[in-house]
């Protein structure tokens, strides 16, 4: 929908920008499907996650496709709502990993993000089946 505040949407919006590069992987325009989908680091955090989940290998080229992958990967029921909140802890997550660079000078890990997900992928699961008890 346009509403996160990349560089280049940034730059889209007649804000001054000097560098729309990806600060994460520099080497495309940090657009919304480049950060999520495309960046090296992304590619590399998805592929550990359907390493973890145990998930078909997927590609996706915009954050649309991304969101609804659970859709596609073969899973059922709750696996398929677990794997769903896994995928946007890891939008979150990878977000989170980019503002920390870009704002706060700090080095990107994918074992750090991966760990972050893996964290709160279990509490958002756990709410969730919590607030079906309930």
């Amino acid at each position: 929908m346009g509403k996160i505040l990349t560089a280049l949407a940034l730059k889209n919006r007649n804000i001054d920008i000097d560098d729309v590069t990806c600060h994460m992987c520099g080497s495309r325009e940090e657009s919304v499907n480049h950060l999520f989908s495309k960046c090296i680091i992304a590619s590399r955090v998805w592929h550990h996650i359907v390493l973890w989940c145990k998930v078909p290998l997927f590609v996706t080229g915009s954050v649309r496709e991304l969101l609804e992958v659970h859709n596609a990967v073969g899973l059922s029921n709750t696996a398929k709502e677990v794997f769903q909140g896994v995928v946007r802890v890891g939008c979150w997550s990878i977000w989170r990993s980019r503002n920390k660079l870009r704002f706060e000078d700090k080095q990107v890990r994918v074992e750090d993000i991966l760990s972050e997900i893996k964290s709160n992928g279990f509490l958002w699961s756990l709410c969730n089946f919590v607030d079906r008890l309930v």
